[in-house]
């Protein structure tokens, strides 16, 4: 039997639950999405916070008569390492990885959650 060994965790990453982890294709960053509303960007290599990005979908939709805050469900990046793209309920946001500012918006993309990976 294989025996696995954690290479590093990231402590107390975020003030609530993590929903969401993909990695950069070039293996450079991490991003984790929870339910504090916020997106970080983790170096790996460096084993250190690169970035948050703070309420990251700010706001909220009603769905069924109840009030439900836009949490990031689904996470990717491109091929090239330079945006990071996050879904929450019924927006998706684009993120320019070199800058950390925010490239593009789509509200109301879906009447519906996003969930997983959707590159």
């Amino acid at each position: 039997m294989e025996t696995r060994q954690d290479i590093h965790t990231f402590e107390k990453a975020h003030n609530e639950g993590i929903f969401v982890i993909t990695t950069t294709p070039n293996s450079k960053y991490l991003f984790s999405a929870s339910k504090d509303l916020s997106i970080k960007m983790w170096d790996i290599e460096n084993k250190a916070l690169e970035h948050t990005f703070e309420k990251a979908h700010e706001g909220k939709t009603m769905r069924k008569k109840c009030e439900l805050l836009e949490f990031v469900f689904a996470l990717a990046v491109n091929h090239q390492s330079t945006f990071l793209i996050s879904g929450a309920y019924t927006e998706i946001k684009i993120w320019d990885i070199t800058t950390k500012t925010l490239a593009h918006s789509i509200p109301k993309a879906h009447n519906s959650r996003l969930q997983g990976n959707f590159l």
